[in-house]
């Protein structure tokens, strides 16, 4: 029994680790991570790799198809710990319903170095307003369920709470640089419509950027 879990029991976490080895039971599929680092999930502040984990030797997690793992490869996941009845019939704790798990650092990079480097061209503000588009889409469908899939967003710089104000801010220039480009005849620059998010599709971590990556890009742009 891991005993050491008892005391976040029912808790939403996070973990890092490499899975091991894997089951697939039909709906579900068991798979097992090797030195998991485990720590509460907070929905909103920035993630923190060196907060203080519960450290195990290895752990059974529970995800679905649609939830994939790398094996053998670091790897990042949210779920609720939770009971899970061994081969043997006796009962452990482990983590149930792994959900995805995207880092917006990226996405929010990207975004406001296409914003800094607008100069009111119908082609750069078409590009800025759809990576504008992805970055609302991924804010709303975090800490919610997304096509009955529980989907989560985190940066290792910003909060969630900061990261919508900043985006606000980014919709609000592209809204005044996109209606003065539209009073000086420039066409083709209808927003794009809403839809499914691309992210959602194939990919359930992104690489962090360093800190220098993301204080260099708000300098130059007040956001």
């Amino acid at each position: 029994m891991r005993d050491q879990l008892r005391q976040i029991e029912g808790q939403l976490v996070y973990l890092t680790g490499k899975p091991s080895a894997i089951k697939d039971n039909g709906k579900y599929r068991d798979v097992c991570v090797k030195q998991p680092k485990i720590i509460p999930w907070d929905s909103n502040a920035p993630l923190d790799f060196k907060a203080p984990a519960i450290a195990c030797d290895h752990l059974w997690l529970r995800s679905r198809p649609e939830c994939p793992l790398p094996m053998y490869q670091d790897c990042i996941a949210v779920g609720r710990i939770g009971y899970y009845t061994r081969t043997d019939g006796s009962l452990d704790l482990g983590i149930q319903n792994i959900s995805p798990i995207f880092n917006v650092d990226r996405e929010i990079c990207t975004l406001l170095e296409a914003t800094r480097r607008l100069k009111s061209q119908s082609q750069a503000l078409v590009r800025a307003n759809q990576l504008l588009r992805n970055m609302k889409i991924m804010l709303k469908a975090h800490n919610r369920a997304w096509n009955g899939v529980d989907v989560y967003c985190y940066s290792e710089h910003f909060s969630v709470d900061e990261l919508k104000r900043k985006v606000n801010r980014i919709a609000a220039r592209l809204d005044s640089l996109t209606a003065h480009s539209v009073l000086n005849g420039i066409p083709n620059l209808s927003k794009p419509a809403e839809g499914a998010a691309l992210f959602l599709t194939d990919k359930h971590a992104e690489n962090s950027l360093p800190a220098s990556s993301v204080d260099r890009l708000l300098k130059g742009l007040n956001v």
